[in-house]
């Protein structure tokens, strides 16, 4: 303010020299102020520090002094608020929900360019990051990840999502269906979270397509081996995913539970909706609403380090009465939520 009230002075002054009437207004002007013109710009130039401007007498400068007094900086900037819609990193806001660069917190950067709270896989179309191993293909008629095809002997498929997760706690929802298009019952599929890789596979047969890998599964079995915990050719369980038989190749069981004599056949060829919950370190099973497995612990989890999730199936050799080959597995409608955000 006070560097324009000087402008305007010295530019009156300025041009107000050639004529002498202006310039003795000018004179009478400063003559008000009792001084000089110069006088009467240095009073202007005081009004801004709180005084009394020169040409008016009003009160000016009362901003420039207020940011002029002791312990206040003139250029002092208020804080960024994001309000409940993000965080600020480096000085803007983002949203660390989506962030690969500030995943869930500033700095945190994701080598997937991917951040997230839910995987998902619907099957419509061919899923993006998802791959398919061994004799798993994606089944655009169905549609479906199909694991297993019907009446064929000795494979195994895996469906598994490309990048590692870091895994805490989460929920797994899901579609599967196992029978469709006749084939030998045998031998069954099941959710993992491995170690091994994006690409691996397990063993055939009793080894659902996930023993031998580095991990945990959830299986749901069609066959009794009759070894490892297994107690009839309708079952479910939560599984080390280290071998436990080396002739049937079956993982080594955590829990299981027997369901030949309940209403639910998991190989009856129907689609059936099944949630895995897995929280503290411990997994519960529920299918068609019913609650098959509950806080089942997976011992040697290592919660916080990153796995690879995804499915798993296989089917085995003849046996006596078999007309040979085995069950077709699929898998569809594939949510996975995590409570918080993290790379994907």
């Amino acid at each position: 303010m006070s560097f324009q009230r000087a402008r305007l002075g010295w530019a009156f002054f300025a041009s107000c020299a050639p004529l002498a009437t202006a310039c003795s207004i000018f004179t009478s002007l400063n003559g008000l102020t009792g001084g000089s013109a110069d006088a009467g710009l240095d009073a202007a130039s005081a009004g801004d520090d709180g005084g009394v401007d020169a040409f008016d007498g009003s009160v000016v400068g009362a901003s420039d002094a207020a940011s002029d007094a002791p312990g206040v900086p003139s250029d002092a900037v208020a804080p960024i608020s994001c309000g409940d819609a993000g965080i600020v990193c480096d000085g803007a806001c983002i949203d660390p929900t989506s962030d690969p660069l500030n995943c869930n917190g500033c700095g945190n950067v994701c080598a997937s360019g991917i951040c997230g709270a839910t995987l998902a896989a619907s099957m419509a179309s061919l899923p993006s990051g998802w791959m398919f191993n061994g004799s798993a293909t994606y089944n655009s008629f169905a549609p479906s990840a199909e694991l297993t095809l019907p009446g064929v002997l000795d494979q195994a498929g895996t469906f598994v999502y490309a990048n590692p997760v870091q895994v805490d706690a989460m929920d797994v929802q899901f579609e599967f269906r196992i029978g469709l298009n006749g084939g030998t019952r045998s031998d069954g599929m099941g959710f993992m979270l491995e170690q091994s890789g994006p690409s691996a596979v397990g063993g055939t047969g009793g080894s659902l397509g996930m023993a031998g890998l580095s991990g945990f599964g959830v299986e749901l079995d069609i066959f009794d081996n009759d070894v490892c915990g297994d107690t009839s050719n309708n079952h479910v369980g939560v599984d080390d995913l280290t071998i436990c038989n080396a002739g049937a190749g079956t993982p080594t069981s955590l829990s299981e539970v027997d369901l030949a004599t309940a209403t639910l056949d998991l190989g009856d060829a129907h689609w059936h909706a099944a949630d895995i919950a897995i929280a503290s370190g411990a997994v519960t099973l529920t299918i068609d609403g019913t609650v098959l497995l509950t806080s089942v612990p997976l011992t040697g989890l290592n919660a916080g380090a990153p796995y690879y999730l995804g499915f798993a199936g296989a089917t085995g050799g003849l046996v006596a009465g078999d007309a040979g080959g085995g069950y077709r597995q699929e898998v569809k409608d594939v949510v996975i939520a995590f409570p918080t955000a993290r790379c994907l």
